[in-house]
């Protein structure tokens, strides 16, 4: 009988393992719950992102078109500019002082064609 004497803080040991036990699969539960919300808000966000990329994409496609239709020949003809005519009318001196820098270089070109 001296043998039960043992069992007892055995026991208590083994109960107080148990709960620990049984609060970390509270917590485990818990945080399961927050991550499959986490997961679902990130793919919602996901698919926002795609659909504004695509979006984007198509604008962007838009914006170049309407550029190459401005910037054609033949939109000077429709709005009856002739090209010859077109250098002299638009370049005037505050476009020949800023002829120093690349990007004015780039508008006396774009007025060119």
């Amino acid at each position: 009988m001296a043998w039960v004497w043992v069992l007892i803080p055995i026991a208590a040991i083994l109960v107080g393992g148990f709960q620990e036990w049984l609060k970390f699969r509270e917590k485990q539960a818990n945080l399961g719950d927050s991550t499959r919300e986490l997961g679902q808000t990130m793919s919602s966000l996901r698919e926002s992102v795609e659909s504004l990329e695509s979006e984007r994409d198509a604008l962007i496609r838009r914006v170049q078109n309407l550029e190459a239709i401005v910037t054609s020949q033949v939109w000077d003809d429709v709005n009856g500019r002739p090209a010859d005519g077109f250098l002299a009318k638009e370049l005037d001196e505050s476009d020949s002082q800023e002829i120093s820098d690349a990007e004015a270089l780039s508008r006396v070109a774009k007025k060119i064609r």
